[in-house]
């Protein structure tokens, strides 16, 4: 999957997140839940990708 790809794939799956959170009485929570996932979902790739860069350096 090209990176392209990716981040439209998680925009879609951002978009339904926040329709469904918007529509609940709870919205606000699912909302937040759903950006948390993100938020810790884009520092795990941030980590692994600075894994990278730094193996690269090593060789």
């Amino acid at each position: 999957m090209t990176g392209v790809g990716v981040d439209h794939q998680r925009c879609e799956k951002s978009a339904g997140r926040l329709k469904v959170g918007g529509e609940a009485s709870e919205g606000v929570a699912i909302m937040c839940k759903a950006m948390e996932d993100m938020r810790n979902e884009a520092a795990k790739e941030a980590e692994r990708m600075k894994a990278i860069r730094m193996a690269r350096l090593k060789e």
